[in-house]
């Protein structure tokens, strides 16, 4: 999936492909992309290579696919939660559904500036203590 606008001007999103994420960039779009991608960096998720860049655009309209099916997130501008959800695309997939979940149930969405470090720390010290739960079951006699 190509993200770029056309060859002459390869540093354009093109927003007929990602129109959910245009309140994201929209304010400031080469901070916003620097700092994305930084933070991805640091973490360690991607690497210093042109297949960086390609799985960063392919998370990128996985992650507007998301804001598609969930109005609640497309109302938000956080680019903490964006960069969040961007993060479990690349390195959860199958943790994005409960992530949401979480961001809707609390109106995360909602909290127009966050960190997406500290959103993700805090999620999965969430998803920890959901599995560090047991229950145990005795037979009634």
């Amino acid at each position: 999936m190509a993200l770029l606008s056309c060859p002459a001007t390869p540093r354009k999103l093109d927003f007929d492909l990602i129109p959910n994420l245009r309140a994201f960039v929209d304010k400031e779009p080469r901070s916003f992309l620097v700092d994305q991608l930084t933070f991805l960096l640091q973490e360690k998720v991607l690497g210093e290579n042109e297949n960086a860049i390609k799985r960063f655009k392919e998370a990128l309209g996985r992650a507007n696919a998301l804001f598609d099916a969930f109005p609640a997130l497309r109302d938000s501008s956080n680019p903490g939660l964006l960069a969040a959800i961007v993060y479990y695309e690349l390195t959860s997939q199958a943790t994005i559904p409960s992530f949401v979940r979480w961001i809707i149930d609390n109106h995360l969405e909602a909290i127009d500036e966050s960190g997406s470090a500290d959103l993700i720390k805090i999620f999965d010290k969430v998803l920890e203590s959901r599995k560090r739960t047991v229950f145990v079951l005795l037979p009634i006699i």
